[in-house]
């Protein structure tokens, strides 16, 4: 499942953001960011069934490589967000109840560990962002 996440920087220098340490947390669940190789990779295979672990790097000549540049794109890697700016990205994460999508992620905080100030190297606080303000309740027909 894509996630967007918009980012703003209202100090007076750039940071960057670490997109391969991003994770989602749901209870005792720690579910980490894939990276676009997996995604792709886990979209366009032949055997659909879910793989459990980390895939090793795959030579992109394996893949589908419209739609890996496509995810490279939009993923939320190393993004730089200048000072006063935004910026953002998607995180790929995949969801085990994905049946009851909008209330697993209203349970859910997006956990932003890796923060680094580009001025001087330091990392930042780590953020934390509960997500029930932001999926709204299903409606019933």
């Amino acid at each position: 499942m894509p996630l967007a996440i918009v980012i703003f920087n209202d100090n007076d220098f750039p940071v960057k953001i670490d997109g391969l340490s991003i994770e989602l947390i749901h209870g005792r669940e720690r579910i980490r960011t894939l990276s676009p190789n997996e995604v792709v990779y886990r979209l366009f295979r032949k055997n659909p069934t879910w793989i459990n672990r980390r895939i090793p790097k795959i030579p992109r000549s394996e893949l589908n490589a419209a739609a890996l540049d496509d995810f490279d794109q939009k993923f939320l890697m190393q993004k730089i967000i200048e000072p006063k700016g935004r910026g953002g990205g998607f995180l790929y994460l995949h969801i085990p109840d994905s049946q009851n999508l909008v209330s697993y992620l209203r349970e859910s905080v997006v956990y932003i560990p890796n923060i680094y100030r580009l001025d001087d190297g330091s990392r930042l606080i780590f953020f934390e962002i509960e997500l029930k303000a932001a999926v709204r309740p299903s409606v019933a027909p």
